[in-house]
C-alpha cells in the first residue's frame, strides 16, 4: 500500500534504499502532520465505526481470508474485530491522550506547563514492525501513531499480510489524510544489515516480535531515536476458592472458555496458565466444567483448520505433559486441550486452545513463581470475591492488566501494554520561554 503521491516510486521500494527514500518522502509530504488533534480523532473514529459495520467492504474482504489453516475461523475473526473496534471510540482516544498529556490543547498550541510554554509537535515518522496474525496489536499501534500525527511505514507479519492491507485501504477510503500518511510494505526478514539505513529514517521504531528479534533490531537505531519493543509475554487466570465450585464454577468456566477461544490462545492476553485455589479433586471437577464449556463454545467460535505442524506440536505437548504426570482432557481431538498438572509452573505455550490448570492451596503461593517470571507476564484474569481483587493486584505487581475472567481479550484502548504508555514515551515536545525567564 502506497499513498498516491508515492506511486511513481513503486518500482523502487523492493530495495532497502528505495523504501527508505519513499519513507523520507512520506515524512515530508504526509497530510496527517497538518491536521488538528480533533480532526485526527474524528478520522480515527470514522474508520473504527466503518469497521463495525458487517457490510463494510474492507471488513468483508478481510473476513474472506479467514478459515485458512493457521489462521482464524471467520466467526472468531469477526468477533475479534468487533471487540477491537468497539474499544476505539472518540471518548477512548481522548481519555488516552488526557492520561498521557493532561490536555489535548498541547497538540495544537503552546500551553502553560512546567513553568513555561510547551507543546507537542508531530513525530517525524514511525517504523512499525508486526508479528503474528492477531489484528489488535497492529491496529492499536497504528492508531497510537496517528494520534502523534506521525507518518508511518508498517511491515506486516508474513502470516498476515491481507488484514493490514485491507485496513490501509479502508483508511484511504474513509479517512484519506490517514491513508495518505501510511506505507504498508512486506519484505522477507528485517534483521539483515542491509535494512539498517531504513531503521534510521524515522524518529521512532516500534517492533512486535521475539526477544531475539528485538535484540537484533534495536542495535540498528541511533541514540536519538525512540525504541518501543514488545516481546513475547504470557497471561494467566486466577480463580479463588469462592468461585471454583457449583453454579459459580460453571459460570467462571464459561467465561474462561470465552477468553481461550476468542483469539485461539495467540494473543499476549490469552490465558495459558490457570491457577485454582482448591484441592486436586476440586481442580478435576472444574476441568470437567471447562471441557463442557470449550466444547459448547465451538458452536459460536469454532476452531479453524490446523496446520500439520500445529497438530504435531499439540500432540507432542500432550505426550510430554503426560510423562510429567498431567491429566488430559479431549485426547481424541486437537481442537482444544486441558492439562491438569501435578506441580506448579508457568506454561507459556501459545499452542491452539491449550489450557494448563494448576491447583494451589492459597493464591499467595504463586508469589515466588510470578516474581521469577515477572518479565514474561502481561495480563491476569481474576475470578475472586470483589474484596480480594485489589489485594491480589498489589501482591502480584508484575502484570500490565488485571480484569475479570471473560474480558481478558477485550482490553480498553488505553491499557498500559508491557506496563508503560507508549504515547507519552514517543511524543516530541518543544518549549517557549519569554524574556522574563
Amino acid at each position: 500500500h502506497l499513498p498516491e503521491f508515492l506511486h511513481s516510486q513503486a518500482d523502487r521500494i523492493a530495495t532497502p534504499e528505495g523504501l527508505a527514500a519513499a519513507f523520507e518522502t512520506l515524512i515530508e509530504e504526509a497530510p496527517l502532520r497538518t491536521l488538528s488533534i480533533g480532526e485526527v480523532i474524528e478520522a480515527i473514529d470514522a474508520v473504527a465505526r466503518a469497521w463495525e459495520d458487517p457490510e463494510f467492504p474492507w471488513r468483508k474482504k478481510a473476513l474472506r481470508s479467514a478459515d485458512r489453516p493457521g489462521g482464524f475461523s471467520r466467526p472468531v475473526l469477526s468477533e475479534a474485530l468487533d471487540a477491537l473496534f468497539a474499544s476505539i471510540t472518540k471518548g477512548a482516544l481522548i481519555e488516552a491522550l488526557e492520561e498521557a498529556f493532561g490536555t489535548l490543547d498541547v497538540f495544537d498550541r503552546f500551553v502553560v506547563r512546567g513553568g513555561g510554554m510547551q507543546r507537542v509537535v508531530p513525530l517525524r515518522g514511525i517504523l512499525q514492525i508486526f508479528s503474528g496474525n492477531v489484528p489488535q496489536p497492529a491496529v492499536v499501534s497504528l492508531v497510537r501513531g496517528f494520534l502523534l500525527r506521525a507518518p508511518m511505514l508498517a511491515k506486516p507479519a508474513s502470516g498476515d499480510i491481507d488484514f493490514p492491507l485491507c485496513f490501509a485501504a479502508s483508511l484511504e477510503e474513509v479517512a484519506p489524510p490517514l491513508g495518505a500518511s501510511l506505507i504498508v510494505a512486506h519484505w522477507p526478514g528485517a534483521e539483515g544489515k542491509g535494512w539498517r539505513p531504513l531503521f534510521q529514517v524515522p524518529e521512532a521504531v516500534v517492533v512486535h516480535g521475539s526477544d531475539e528479534t528485538l535484540q537484533t533490531l534495536r542495535a540498528f537505531l541511533t541514540p536519538k531515536q525512540t525504541w518501543i519493543g514488545y516481546g513475547h509475554r504470557t497471561s494467566v487466570a486466577l480463580i479463588g476458592r469462592e468461585r471454583v465450585e457449583g453454579e459459580e464454577g460453571g459460570r467462571v468456566a464459561q467465561a474462561l472458555a470465552e477468553d481461550v477461544a476468542l483469539l485461539d490462545q495467540r494473543g499476549c492476553l490469552s490465558p495459558r496458565s490457570v491457577y485454582l485455589e482448591t484441592s486436586p479433586e476440586g481442580a478435576r471437577r472444574f476441568a470437567n466444567r471447562l471441557a463442557e464449556a470449550l466444547d459448547a463454545i465451538e458452536a459460536r467460535l469454532p476452531s479453524p483448520p490446523l496446520l500439520p505442524g500445529e497438530v504435531s506440536g499439540i500432540l507432542a505437548l500432550r505426550s510430554l505433559a503426560a510423562l510429567r504426570g498431567a491429566r488430559l482432557w479431549n485426547a481424541e481431538r486437537p481442537n482444544w486441550t486441558i492439562l491438569l498438572h501435578p506441580t506448579l509452573a508457568l506454561e507459556a505455550s501459545g499452542l491452539h486452545r491449550v489450557v494448563n490448570l494448576f491447583a494451589v492451596r492459597d493464591l499467595e503461593e504463586l508469589s515466588p513463581l510470578f516474581h521469577r517470571h515477572r518479565n514474561r507476564l502481561q495480563g491476569m484474569g481474576l475470578a475472586v470475591a470483589p474484596e480480594r481483587q485489589m489485594a491480589i493486584a498489589e501482591a502480584f505487581p508484575f502484570f500490565s492488566r488485571y480484569c475479570p475472567i471473560g474480558r481478558m481479550q477485550r482490553p480498553p484502548f488505553s491499557w498500559p501494554q508491557d506496563r508503560f504508555r507508549s504515547l507519552a514515551k514517543m511524543a516530541r515536545w518543544i518549549s517557549l520561554e519569554g524574556e522574563g525567564g
